[in-house]
């Protein structure tokens, strides 16, 4: 059996192996909305086993903010009491109550229950280039020209950052929350929000150019060699920055969440609305790498000239950004009363 802790006071964790089983824990009607949001003509049958956690009780309290995540959620009771929390449910969520009540509010959130799909996940940072190899050094020679150093290597191109993940849709539910009963001014509150989208990583940093190689010194020995020392060779270019990852995209397809009270005066208890998953924002294109160090130039002998330094390498440019993601669909929320 799968390692699962109840999240609810009087939880229960239940193993479902058949359709039946379904039906001890889901109704007919529920039942048949979940096999409706499947994708083409699977049904909740096909996943079977999985679980759920079940609480059945005469009083059920949320005094605290609570969320709920990992299984579906089914609560039964006679009376259902908000007094000073909320629900946040990334997970399907079914409550049978026969009275509603709200006492008092959270102090956090504003509202009693919020389905939300998942954020997605945000995107990894590339990782920083290679340094360009050294340059070698000039040769030193005696009573002769020394050589100039070779030139440093240009550095490696950051990596791309990876793509944010697209947000997940809001998880199917059904509140059957009976007569709504209210303390105060403030109205029974339910939220659906969609999953926004991750951010995508940011491109790798380009590798720093190798430095140039330092030039070779003039020896003499002798009285008449007049020669020159070697130049440095020019450090190399910096590695282009990585392209930076794509943004996520709010999550496209959510499941309805559907609220049934007793009469219309209880509806007119109920406040709802929906927020649509927003587009995460696109990784920045990693910066370009420093060009390697100019080599030192190398010594001349008596009345030649020492070698000149070799200049610096140039920045590697920067990365592209990462394509921007786009906002996600409007999640969909049911009131219906019984009278």
């Amino acid at each position: 059996m799968e390692n699962f802790t109840p999240q609810n006071p009087n939880g229960k964790i239940v193993k479902l192996s058949t359709e039946a089983d379904c039906l001890k824990y889901f109704q007919q009607d529920n039942l048949q909305k979940i096999n409706d949001s499947l994708p083409g003509s699977q049904k909740l049958a096909d996943f079977l086993p999985f679980y759920i956690e079940n609480v059945e009780t005469s009083t059920y309290t949320i005094d605290s903010d609570v969320e709920f995540s990992g299984i579906p959620q089914i609560i039964n009771c006679d009376t259902l009491v908000f007094d000073g929390g909320s629900i946040t449910s990334y997970v399907q969520l079914s409550i049978n109550a026969t009275t509603t009540k709200l006492v008092n509010p959270s102090s956090k959130n504003n509202y009693q229950i919020l389905m939300a799909g998942a954020n997605g996940v945000e995107g990894a940072n590339g990782s920083t280039g290679a340094t360009g190899t050294t340059g070698k050094n000039g040769q030193s020679k005696s009573c002769d020209d020394a050589q100039a150093g070779s030139d440093g290597g240009n550095g490696e191109a950051g990596t791309e950052g990876t793509d944010g993940q697209n947000g997940g849709g809001t998880p199917l539910s059904n509140f059957n929350l009976g007569s709504v009963q209210l303390s105060g001014t403030s109205l029974f509150t339910v939220l659906a929000r969609g999953g926004n989208g991750g951010n995508g990583g940011a491109g790798g940093t380009g590798g720093k150019g190798g430095n140039g190689g330092n030039g070779g010194n003039a020896t003499s020995t002798g009285c008449t060699c007049y020669n020159n020392g070697g130049d440095g060779g020019t450090g190399g270019t910096g590695g282009t920055g990585g392209k930076g990852g794509n943004a996520g995209n709010g999550s496209s397809v959510n499941q309805a969440m559907t609220v049934t009270v007793n009469t219309k005066a209880d509806k007119a208890n109920i406040s709802s609305n929906v927020i649509p998953g927003s587009a995460g924002q696109h990784g920045a294109g990693g910066t370009g790498g420093n060009g390697g160090n100019g080599g030192s130039g190398g010594t001349g002998t008596k009345h030649g000239h020492d070698g000149s330094k070799g200049s610096t390498g140039a920045k590697g440019a920067t990365g592209g950004n990462g394509n921007g993601g786009s906002n996600g669909s409007m999640p969909v929320i049911n009131v219906i009363s019984n009278s």
